[in-house]
């Protein structure tokens, strides 16, 4: 920042003490918005409240980032210095999508924007440091291979927090459907995870519930492991978890 002559630097406070946007400044001056924003705060303070979203480990927590364990990702920018976070959804899932931007909204106190992506599908999407950074204090991944990577980062967690994470991952990469004619419901995980499938199998242990495990092994694709619930833990998994896609098999 000291490297600025005398004159760029009046030139910033100048537009921003006239209420021109750190966008338009940024444009205007060839300058990083970084930059006009360090002059932003010594003028008129945080432009953003800070956001106070320290783990209590919850069970919507444990909802939210079930969630994006499942169909999250993020990014960060340097030159734009830009912390983005996206839940990724499938065209025919939009009322879940907006379930899931009250829930993000709601708890994050900060704004949600839905997008339809070229392909149709759908993008939730928010850009925020904390936001960001709040995942890593739940799970280890590498950005790039995320879903391959993906794990929580430790088992000492509350009973509640491990339902809902349960919960969030299930409606993202899980399924819940009718078999049999409908006289029967079958629940099934699905991650290409190899230590995510095994702590999911450790939560769904602990709960006393009794399930499958085998890996299915395709050409150039990465191993899929799959969890699928035993026919005599399905009721008690929907009762305790209650997942977004039981709706389904309701009508709802």
């Amino acid at each position: 920042m000291n490297r600025l002559k005398k004159e760029i630097k009046l030139d910033i406070i100048h537009q921003i003490k006239n209420g021109i946007s750190i966008n338009n400044i940024s444009r205007k001056m060839c300058l990083s918005k970084s930059t006009i924003y360090y002059y932003y705060k010594k003028i008129k303070g945080r432009k953003y409240k800070k956001l106070n979203i320290s783990p209590k480990y919850s069970r919507k927590e444990g909802e939210i980032v079930g969630i994006f364990a499942g169909d999250g990702s993020q990014y960060f920018e340097p030159k734009r210095y830009k912390y983005e976070v996206n839940i990724h959804f499938g065209y025919k899932n939009k009322k879940y999508a907006l379930y899931v931007k009250k829930l993000y909204s709601g708890y994050f106190g900060k704004k949600f924007e839905l997008y339809n992506e070229k392909n149709k599908n759908l993008r939730l999407r928010t850009s925020s440091k904390e936001i960001y950074n709040y995942f890593h204090y739940y799970l280890d991944f590498i950005p790039q291979t995320k879903h391959s990577t993906v794990k929580l980062k430790t088992f000492k967690l509350s009973k509640n927090f491990n339902l809902g994470f349960l919960k969030g991952f299930v409606d993202t990469d899980g399924c819940v459907y009718f078999k049999n004619n409908k006289k029967k419901v079958s629940v099934c995980f699905y991650t290409t995870s190899k230590q995510l499938s095994f702590q999911l199998m450790r939560i769904l242990y602990s709960l006393e519930l009794q399930y499958s495990y085998y890996i299915t092994r395709r050409e150039n694709w990465k191993p899929l492991h799959n969890i699928k619930l035993l026919q005599q833990s399905v009721e008690t998994f929907l009762n305790m978890v209650k997942p977004f896609k039981a709706n389904r098999i309701k009508g709802q």
